[in-house]
């Protein structure tokens, strides 16, 4: 699963987070109450993800790579990650909480089968400690795969636009390893 990116691929300056990789097949979705919860992927077969972070702190940068059984479980994840950016404006877990959660467009996305974009402003650690970030997660469809690409920057450390741009250049790559055949070899 070469296409997860390493801290050299978001660019320089960027290091290994502690934890770097996981292999979890659980993700969080918000349920009807808009709190997210823990659960499982529906027919994963395997996923790797990794987190960086830029060596000042201002910018962390993560990537994920999941390989569905099938095509619909693939279709399946993106749909319910769609549908809960159109109920859920607010998103919280414990005592952090998420607002202005929303979808955009980013045309310059292509090659994808489809592409969710969901960007946000995180207003509160799990302390309930009030925080000042912004982030753009965006995940794109190739097949039975799913990319994800997630930057977080602090107001101040940059912009919405910045998160937008250093996000689709992370998708777009892990979409250009894919299709260079990677994902046939050994990580």
């Amino acid at each position: 699963m070469r296409e997860a990116l390493k801290p050299a691929d978001w660019g320089s300056g960027f290091t290994k987070s502690d934890p770097y990789e996981s292999g979890d097949l659980n993700r969080y979705v918000p349920d009807a109450s808009c709190n997210l919860t823990n659960v499982p992927m529906t027919n994963a077969f395997a996923t790797l993800a990794r987190y960086t972070t830029k060596s000042d702190g201002a910018v962390s940068a993560n990537s994920e790579f999941t390989t569905y059984k099938a095509v619909e479980s693939a279709q399946y994840q993106l749909g319910q990650d769609r549908e809960t950016l159109r109920q859920c404006k607010t998103q919280k877990s414990g005592k952090e909480r998420y607002e202005d959660v929303h979808q955009v467009a980013i045309p310059e996305l292509k090659g994808f089968d489809e592409v969710v974009t969901e960007e946000g402003h995180y207003v509160s650690d799990p302390d309930g400690k009030k925080v000042d970030y912004y982030y753009t997660d965006l995940r794109g469809r190739k097949g039975n795969f799913v990319m994800q690409a997630d930057v977080t920057r602090p107001t101040g450390a940059g912009t919405q636009e910045q998160n937008r741009n250093d996000a689709v250049s992370a998708l777009l790559l892990m979409l250009s390893r894919l299709e260079g055949g990677a994902s046939q070899q050994s990580p």
